[in-house]
């Protein structure tokens, strides 16, 4: 019975040790192009990173999407970009994964993405 409640606690913090404190991967980044060009760039790095789009408002900023990876039981990666006017010409790009949803072969699918706009907006500065 005490061997069956210390491997319980020990699975417990195991789990909260790898999800409770595992933080998202953010990235921030300013650029001076035109918020349409900055909302159209932002989709097409999301699709050329192999998310699939799943909604994009172009008023709120909002751009989701999903990338299917092999993890367990095909579990997904979710990508969020947000897109924002700032005072007096910039527009703000953040990009942000759940915490431990890191697809196979990458590490930093955030810089990736970031990477992927630098290219088609070449001002596009890291925050």
């Amino acid at each position: 019975m005490k061997h069956r409640i210390a491997m319980s606690l020990t699975t417990m913090l195991i789990t909260l040790a790898v999800t409770g404190c595992v933080k998202p991967m953010v990235r921030e980044a300013t650029t001076t192009a035109s918020y349409n060009e900055v909302f159209d760039v932002a989709i097409q790095a999301a699709s050329e990173k192999n998310f699939a789009v799943t909604s994009a408002d172009k008023m709120s900023g909002v751009i989701t999407g999903n990338q299917g990876i092999l993890l367990g039981r095909g579990n997904q990666v979710g990508l969020t970009i947000r897109i924002a006017r700032t005072p007096p010409h910039a527009v703000n790009i953040t990009t942000t994964l759940p915490p431990g949803a890191i697809p196979l072969g990458s590490q930093n699918i955030s810089h990736e993405v970031f990477l992927v706009m630098q290219k088609h907006l070449p001002d596009l500065q890291s925050r």
